[in-house]
């Protein structure tokens, strides 16, 4: 039972907000606020600001409803305001609180707006190839005078606006570079890198074959020793004994001849 009663008398969560948010242009003369309803609010508190900390108020409200438009507060000059709302119980205010913004513009800010095309991250190509073909198209125009090809850009609403689709290419063409020049410096250091491997297992082979031939040596020179300096004694390798024994047999026989 205690914690039933706690838990009615904790304040309510802070309202989410809905509508206008991120920058949104609605027209300043009346603008609607929704926010979502919380568990447990008794009422909510509207507040408008010019600054995104909520100190420069220039209009609040409170409120029992989770929608609220306010006529004629705004001006329609393309100011951005900030906006948040808070609810409350008679345990007290919420204690966080989402700040979302909206732009006051006109009427006609609205609908210029909405007509504006959304930018389709989904084409083929991506926008980069869509940009180089739309600059493209525009210079082929421009070199035969086809002037079909801008009416048509004036009815979609995408007419000429002064930037000149040789500087698009030349930037485009610049990208393309860039990029074609960072391939072949990475493939001329995988190159470089590749053949430093080799030469260093090439070292390593040369090293392994030396220190054979070396101990081979070793070994040899390990088969001739001094026996006795005064009585002429040598200890030599077995197989150059027995060819020593078979040429001086020779040569003795060759001389009994």
């Amino acid at each position: 039972m205690a914690d039933e009663q706690n838990v009615a008398q904790a304040p309510p969560a802070e309202p989410k907000p809905l509508a206008p948010r991120r920058e949104a242009v609605v027209d300043g003369s009346a603008v609607t606020f929704e926010w979502e309803g919380v568990d447990g609010a008794d009422s909510y508190h509207l507040q408008v600001a010019t600054d995104n900390h909520l100190h420069d108020l220039v209009y609040e409200q409170d409120l029992e409803a989770t929608e609220h438009t306010a006529e004629d507060v705004f001006e329609t000059d393309g100011a951005t305001y900030f906006w948040s709302v808070e609810a409350r119980n008679d345990a007290g205010w919420s204690d966080e609180e989402y700040v979302e913004s909206f732009v006051s513009g006109t009427a006609e800010d609205v609908e210029a707006v909405a007509a504006s095309p959304e930018p389709n991250d989904g084409e083929d190509y991506g926008p980069a190839g869509e940009l180089v073909r739309a600059a493209a198209s525009e210079m082929a125009a421009e070199a035969t005078g086809s002037e079909a090809y801008f009416e048509a850009e004036r009815e979609r609403g995408v007419a000429h606006e002064g930037i000149e689709a040789g500087q698009i290419m030349s930037i485009a063409l610049g990208i393309i570079a860039v990029i074609v020049l960072l391939v072949v410096v990475l493939f001329v250091m995988f190159g470089l890198s590749e053949q430093r491997q080799q030469r260093a297992v090439r070292e390593t082979s040369r090293y392994t074959e030396l220190k054979e031939t070396e101990a081979q040596a070793a070994d040899k020179l390990d088969q001739y020793a001094i026996i006795n300096d005064q009585e002429d004694v040598y200890r030599i390798p077995i197989d150059q004994a027995m060819d020593n024994m078979v040429n001086e047999a020779y040569r003795q026989e060759k001389q009994a001849k």
